[in-house]
Protein backbone atom coordinates (compact mmCIF):
# COMPACT_ATOMS: atom_id res chain seq x y z
CA UNK A 1 0.00 0.00 0.00
CA UNK A 2 1.03 3.78 0.02
CA UNK A 3 2.61 3.36 3.53
CA UNK A 4 4.44 0.30 2.19
CA UNK A 5 5.83 2.60 -0.59
CA UNK A 6 7.23 5.36 1.70
CA UNK A 7 9.23 2.64 3.30
CA UNK A 8 11.25 1.42 0.35
CA UNK A 9 14.98 2.91 0.43
CA UNK A 10 16.13 5.69 -1.26
CA UNK A 11 19.26 3.79 -2.60
CA UNK A 12 16.84 1.26 -4.41
CA UNK A 13 14.72 3.79 -6.09
CA UNK A 14 17.81 4.48 -7.56
CA UNK A 15 19.64 1.73 -8.44
CA UNK A 16 16.24 0.86 -10.09
CA UNK A 17 16.38 4.05 -12.10
CA UNK A 18 19.24 3.53 -12.97
CA UNK A 19 18.92 -0.20 -14.18
CA UNK A 20 15.76 1.14 -15.84
CA UNK A 21 17.84 3.93 -17.73
CA UNK A 22 20.71 1.39 -18.70
CA UNK A 23 18.32 -1.12 -19.88
CA UNK A 24 16.66 1.85 -22.44
CA UNK A 25 19.85 2.63 -23.83
CA UNK A 26 20.81 -0.39 -24.30
CA UNK A 27 17.83 -1.43 -26.52
CA UNK A 28 18.07 1.68 -28.08
CA UNK A 29 21.55 1.18 -29.15
CA UNK A 30 20.52 -2.45 -30.10
CA UNK A 31 17.47 -0.98 -32.63
CA UNK A 32 20.67 0.99 -34.40
CA UNK A 33 22.68 -1.45 -34.33
CA UNK A 34 20.29 -3.20 -36.50
CA UNK A 35 18.51 -0.84 -38.32
CA UNK A 36 22.86 0.09 -39.34
CA UNK A 37 23.52 -3.53 -40.17
CA UNK A 38 20.11 -4.36 -42.20
CA UNK A 39 21.59 -1.49 -44.35
CA UNK A 40 24.57 -2.67 -45.01
CA UNK A 41 23.57 -5.75 -45.63
CA UNK A 42 21.61 -4.34 -48.43
CA UNK A 43 24.05 -2.39 -49.95
CA UNK A 44 26.30 -5.85 -50.08
CA UNK A 45 23.65 -7.19 -51.76
CA UNK A 46 23.91 -4.77 -54.35
CA UNK A 47 25.75 -5.68 -57.68
CA UNK A 48 28.50 -2.72 -57.69
CA UNK A 49 28.54 -1.59 -61.45
CA UNK A 50 31.39 -1.33 -64.04
CA UNK A 51 31.89 2.46 -63.89
CA UNK A 52 34.11 2.69 -66.51
CA UNK A 53 31.22 0.40 -68.95
CA UNK A 54 28.54 3.10 -67.54
CA UNK A 55 30.71 5.83 -68.63
CA UNK A 56 32.28 5.30 -71.85
CA UNK A 57 31.03 1.98 -73.18
CA UNK A 58 32.45 -1.17 -73.78
CA UNK A 59 34.85 0.40 -76.25
CA UNK A 60 37.97 0.78 -73.65
CA UNK A 61 38.08 -2.54 -73.23
CA UNK A 62 38.37 -3.27 -76.66
CA UNK A 63 41.66 -4.99 -78.18
CA UNK A 64 42.65 -2.67 -81.18
CA UNK A 65 45.42 -3.96 -83.04
CA UNK A 66 47.01 -1.08 -85.28
CA UNK A 67 50.46 -1.14 -87.65
CA UNK A 68 53.35 1.14 -86.45
CA UNK A 69 52.09 3.98 -89.14
CA UNK A 70 49.08 4.40 -87.49
CA UNK A 71 50.15 4.27 -83.46
CA UNK A 72 52.17 6.98 -84.19
CA UNK A 73 49.99 8.84 -85.93
CA UNK A 74 47.36 8.37 -83.52
CA UNK A 75 49.91 8.74 -80.23
CA UNK A 76 50.62 12.47 -82.10
CA UNK A 77 46.95 13.15 -82.37
CA UNK A 78 46.82 12.69 -79.03
CA UNK A 79 49.94 14.33 -77.73
CA UNK A 80 48.44 17.04 -79.91
CA UNK A 81 45.01 16.84 -78.07
CA UNK A 82 46.33 16.67 -74.91
CA UNK A 83 48.32 19.54 -75.04
CA UNK A 84 46.24 22.42 -76.84
CA UNK A 85 43.60 23.12 -75.17
CA UNK A 86 42.29 25.76 -77.28
CA UNK A 87 42.18 22.61 -80.46
CA UNK A 88 39.67 21.04 -78.25
CA UNK A 89 37.66 23.87 -77.67
CA UNK A 90 37.51 24.59 -81.61
CA UNK A 91 36.61 20.87 -81.82
CA UNK A 92 33.72 21.22 -79.35
CA UNK A 93 32.77 24.06 -81.66
CA UNK A 94 32.50 22.23 -84.51
CA UNK A 95 31.81 18.53 -84.30
CA UNK A 96 28.54 18.32 -85.15
CA UNK A 97 25.62 16.58 -83.30
CA UNK A 98 25.65 13.30 -84.58
CA UNK A 99 29.57 12.58 -83.77
CA UNK A 100 29.11 14.54 -80.01
CA UNK A 101 28.49 11.53 -78.13
CA UNK A 102 32.09 10.12 -79.40
CA UNK A 103 33.91 12.82 -79.46
CA UNK A 104 32.98 13.98 -75.90
CA UNK A 105 33.65 10.75 -74.61
CA UNK A 106 36.85 10.55 -76.21
CA UNK A 107 37.87 14.11 -75.35
CA UNK A 108 37.29 13.50 -71.71
CA UNK A 109 38.94 10.13 -71.36
CA UNK A 110 42.37 11.32 -72.84
CA UNK A 111 42.26 14.32 -70.59
CA UNK A 112 41.66 12.44 -67.53
CA UNK A 113 44.08 9.88 -68.20
CA UNK A 114 46.75 13.36 -68.35
CA UNK A 115 45.33 14.82 -65.66
CA UNK A 116 43.91 17.76 -66.97
CA UNK A 117 40.42 16.93 -67.63
CA UNK A 118 38.84 19.34 -64.68
CA UNK A 119 40.82 22.19 -66.33
CA UNK A 120 39.22 21.56 -70.20
CA UNK A 121 36.01 21.18 -68.16
CA UNK A 122 36.38 24.52 -66.43
CA UNK A 123 37.87 26.09 -69.55
CA UNK A 124 34.79 24.91 -71.61
CA UNK A 125 32.07 25.92 -68.83
CA UNK A 126 33.12 29.17 -69.19
CA UNK A 127 32.95 29.07 -72.98
CA UNK A 128 29.29 27.75 -72.73
CA UNK A 129 28.15 30.76 -69.97
CA UNK A 130 29.86 32.98 -72.70
CA UNK A 131 27.83 32.00 -75.58
CA UNK A 132 24.53 31.56 -73.69
CA UNK A 133 22.15 34.35 -74.65
CA UNK A 134 20.44 34.20 -71.00
CA UNK A 135 20.97 32.27 -67.95
CA UNK A 136 18.05 30.40 -68.33
CA UNK A 137 19.78 28.54 -71.56
CA UNK A 138 23.26 27.82 -69.66
CA UNK A 139 23.87 23.86 -69.68
CA UNK A 140 20.65 22.89 -71.15
CA UNK A 141 21.53 23.19 -75.07
CA UNK A 142 22.59 19.30 -76.20
CA UNK A 143 26.04 20.59 -77.12
CA UNK A 144 29.26 18.99 -77.47
CA UNK A 145 30.22 20.62 -74.34
CA UNK A 146 27.04 19.46 -72.22
CA UNK A 147 27.57 16.02 -73.53
CA UNK A 148 31.43 16.35 -72.24
CA UNK A 149 30.17 17.54 -69.15
CA UNK A 150 27.99 15.10 -68.88
CA UNK A 151 30.94 12.39 -68.85
CA UNK A 152 33.08 13.55 -66.45
CA UNK A 153 30.32 13.80 -64.41
CA UNK A 154 29.72 10.21 -64.39
CA UNK A 155 33.52 9.23 -64.76
CA UNK A 156 34.15 11.60 -61.16
CA UNK A 157 30.70 10.84 -59.77
CA UNK A 158 29.13 7.64 -60.75
CA UNK A 159 30.58 5.81 -57.29
CA UNK A 160 29.09 8.86 -55.37
CA UNK A 161 25.57 8.45 -57.25
CA UNK A 162 25.77 4.72 -56.46
CA UNK A 163 26.04 4.66 -52.96
CA UNK A 164 23.79 7.52 -51.99
CA UNK A 165 20.70 6.78 -54.80
CA UNK A 166 20.91 3.05 -55.38
CA UNK A 167 18.84 2.06 -52.22
CA UNK A 168 16.41 4.56 -52.82
CA UNK A 169 16.01 3.64 -56.59
CA UNK A 170 15.94 -0.49 -55.71
CA UNK A 171 13.31 0.26 -52.94
CA UNK A 172 11.04 1.94 -55.62
CA UNK A 173 11.93 -0.29 -58.13
CA UNK A 174 10.54 -3.90 -55.74
CA UNK A 175 7.25 -1.71 -54.57
CA UNK A 176 6.85 -1.51 -58.23
CA UNK A 177 7.11 -4.95 -58.47
CA UNK A 178 5.57 -5.73 -55.79
CA UNK A 179 2.22 -3.53 -57.00
CA UNK A 180 2.49 -5.81 -60.40
CA UNK A 181 2.94 -9.13 -58.86
CA UNK A 182 -0.50 -8.26 -56.54
CA UNK A 183 -2.50 -7.00 -60.11
CA UNK A 184 -1.26 -10.08 -61.98
CA UNK A 185 1.21 -8.82 -64.00
CA UNK A 186 3.23 -11.38 -65.56
CA UNK A 187 6.54 -12.17 -63.62
CA UNK A 188 8.41 -11.60 -67.02
CA UNK A 189 7.41 -8.19 -67.10
CA UNK A 190 8.15 -7.25 -64.04
CA UNK A 191 11.92 -7.15 -63.83
CA UNK A 192 11.20 -3.84 -65.76
CA UNK A 193 9.84 -2.27 -63.54
CA UNK A 194 10.87 1.74 -63.20
CA UNK A 195 9.94 4.64 -61.89
CA UNK A 196 7.23 4.63 -64.82
CA UNK A 197 5.32 1.68 -63.27
CA UNK A 198 5.05 2.81 -59.24
CA UNK A 199 2.31 5.13 -57.83
CA UNK A 200 3.73 8.47 -58.78
CA UNK A 201 1.09 9.08 -61.63
CA UNK A 202 -0.05 12.73 -61.11
CA UNK A 203 -1.46 13.23 -64.41
CA UNK A 204 -5.39 13.31 -64.99
CA UNK A 205 -5.55 12.31 -67.95
CA UNK A 206 -3.51 8.94 -67.01
CA UNK A 207 -5.18 7.64 -64.36
CA UNK A 208 -8.58 6.09 -64.66
CA UNK A 209 -9.63 6.58 -60.70
CA UNK A 210 -9.34 10.00 -60.14
CA UNK A 211 -9.16 9.51 -56.19
CA UNK A 212 -5.73 7.91 -56.55
CA UNK A 213 -4.50 11.42 -57.83
CA UNK A 214 -4.20 12.68 -53.89
CA UNK A 215 -2.87 9.30 -53.09
CA UNK A 216 -0.06 9.36 -55.91
CA UNK A 217 0.60 13.31 -54.76
CA UNK A 218 1.18 12.33 -51.25
CA UNK A 219 3.87 9.22 -52.33
CA UNK A 220 5.65 11.45 -55.07
CA UNK A 221 6.42 14.31 -52.11
CA UNK A 222 7.60 11.45 -49.78
CA UNK A 223 9.61 9.73 -51.89
CA UNK A 224 11.20 13.28 -53.76
CA UNK A 225 11.93 14.44 -49.80
CA UNK A 226 13.49 10.84 -49.24
CA UNK A 227 15.80 11.40 -52.26
CA UNK A 228 16.60 14.86 -51.56
CA UNK A 229 17.43 14.12 -47.59
CA UNK A 230 19.75 11.19 -49.19
CA UNK A 231 21.31 14.06 -51.37
CA UNK A 232 22.13 16.71 -49.04
CA UNK A 233 23.17 14.28 -46.03
CA UNK A 234 26.05 13.00 -48.87
CA UNK A 235 27.20 16.44 -48.84
CA UNK A 236 30.57 15.20 -47.56
CA UNK A 237 30.96 12.11 -49.83
CA UNK A 238 30.43 14.53 -52.86
CA UNK A 239 33.32 14.37 -55.20
CA UNK A 240 35.98 17.07 -54.77
CA UNK A 241 36.66 17.46 -58.92
CA UNK A 242 32.78 18.27 -58.99
CA UNK A 243 33.25 20.63 -55.99
CA UNK A 244 36.03 22.48 -57.63
CA UNK A 245 33.88 22.96 -60.93
CA UNK A 246 30.81 23.81 -58.92
CA UNK A 247 32.70 26.95 -57.64
CA UNK A 248 34.20 27.93 -61.29
CA UNK A 249 30.54 27.65 -62.23
CA UNK A 250 29.63 29.92 -59.86
CA UNK A 251 32.61 32.44 -60.10
CA UNK A 252 31.76 33.19 -63.80
CA UNK A 253 27.84 32.65 -63.66
CA UNK A 254 28.03 35.79 -61.35
CA UNK A 255 30.37 37.75 -63.34
CA UNK A 256 28.29 37.15 -66.40
CA UNK A 257 24.79 36.63 -65.16
CA UNK A 258 24.95 38.08 -61.32
CA UNK A 259 21.39 36.70 -60.29
CA UNK A 260 21.88 33.22 -61.69
CA UNK A 261 25.28 32.08 -59.89
CA UNK A 262 23.05 29.74 -57.39
CA UNK A 263 20.79 28.39 -60.22
CA UNK A 264 23.60 27.61 -62.31
CA UNK A 265 24.96 25.78 -59.47
CA UNK A 266 22.02 23.85 -59.11
CA UNK A 267 21.54 23.20 -63.58
CA UNK A 268 24.92 21.54 -63.13
CA UNK A 269 24.33 19.46 -60.29
CA UNK A 270 20.60 18.23 -60.31
CA UNK A 271 19.62 18.56 -63.48
CA UNK A 272 22.60 17.26 -65.43
CA UNK A 273 24.02 15.30 -62.44
CA UNK A 274 21.53 14.07 -60.14
CA UNK A 275 17.89 13.98 -61.71
CA UNK A 276 19.34 12.31 -64.56
CA UNK A 277 20.48 9.20 -62.48
CA UNK A 278 16.75 8.92 -61.12
CA UNK A 279 14.42 8.32 -64.31
CA UNK A 280 17.71 6.72 -66.52
CA UNK A 281 19.16 4.35 -63.60
CA UNK A 282 21.34 2.72 -66.51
Amino acid sequence: GPSGAKNIPLWIILVATIVGGVTFIILLALVIFLLVRRKRIQRKKLARPEYDVIAFGTWLRNDYSFNSTMRSNLSALETLLVRSETLCRVIAQVTPPTESDVIAKVLVFLSQIHGNALDLICRLASDEVEISESASTIFRQNSLVTKMFGAYAKLVGLEYLFSTLALIIHEINDLAVDKRNDTGYEKTHASQASLALSSFEVDPTKIADADDISTNVLQLQLIAQKIFKAITKSRDAFPGPFRQLSAHIRQICRETFPSADYTSVGACRFLRFSCSAIPVTH
